[in-house]
């Protein structure tokens, strides 16, 4: 139980987690917002330069207000999904009108339809993946897994593996070596670049250079 996976897993979707109750801190922009007109204007912009584009998709979109903005600036007649795992989120974007309800998601980790020229934009969606955090064991080689107590104390145990492919090492730090390792975050690349089809992938996010007590920190902090 002490795997930083399942600590990180419960603090998404578990009781009193992020994405279990209320989500008005979304709509608030209560995080590092990238829905506001300076990233919508510069997306809508992005995709009138893609010719031929058919559809889009905007995966873990939150409250829709981004996808809206994008669409409404676009105004083309583009055939729009989305996903995101909270109910209450998929309410709101349905509100807003600009994708049709049967267009909207549970699951982002569906795979997108093959066929045609499609943008998927993943907005501040990756990082909200599950994921663990490892680090090669200087002197062995050996592959470890950071574990996190209910008291915040971290500790490391052999994960299992002897090798992690080089693709899934995202973003290693170079303050300790550790690094996030996510199967979720390689399917959702895999599914969208392997799709029949156009595709173009955009992927916003914030980049920051975390080692193993940050991420540890980052259980215990709202």
């Amino acid at each position: 139980k002490d795997r930083f996976t399942h600590r990180a897993i419960e603090k998404m979707i578990g009781s009193g987690g992020q994405y279990s109750d209320k989500t008005d801190w979304v709509s608030r922009k209560q995080y590092n917002a990238s829905t506001a007109s300076p990233f919508s204007d510069a997306v809508a912009h992005w995709l009138r330069g893609i010719d031929g584009l058919e559809s889009v998709r905007f995966d873990g979109e939150g409250s829709g207000e981004f996808s809206s903005s994008v669409l409404g600036a676009i105004n083309s007649s583009i055939n729009a999904y989305a996903s995101e795992v909270s109910w209450d989120l998929r309410e709101q974007i349905k509100q807003y009108g600009h994708i049709p309800p049967e267009n909207i998601l549970g699951d982002a980790l569906v795979p997108p339809a093959d066929g045609g020229n499609m943008a998927i934009i993943a907005n501040q969606f990756m990082d909200a993946l599950p994921f663990t955090v490892l680090r090669t064991e200087q002197g062995s080689n050996e592959i470890m897994e950071l574990c996190v107590t209910e008291r915040n104390e971290r500790y490391f145990q052999p994960f299992g593996m002897r090798e992690v492919p080089e693709l899934m090492k995202l973003d290693p730090s170079v303050k300790d070596g550790s690094f996030n390792y996510s199967t979720q975050k390689y399917n959702y690349i895999k599914n969208a670049l392997t799709r029949n089809g156009i595709t173009n992938l955009l992927i916003i996010d914030w980049d920051a250079d975390m080692a193993s007590d940050e991420f540890a920190h980052g259980l215990t902090v709202n």
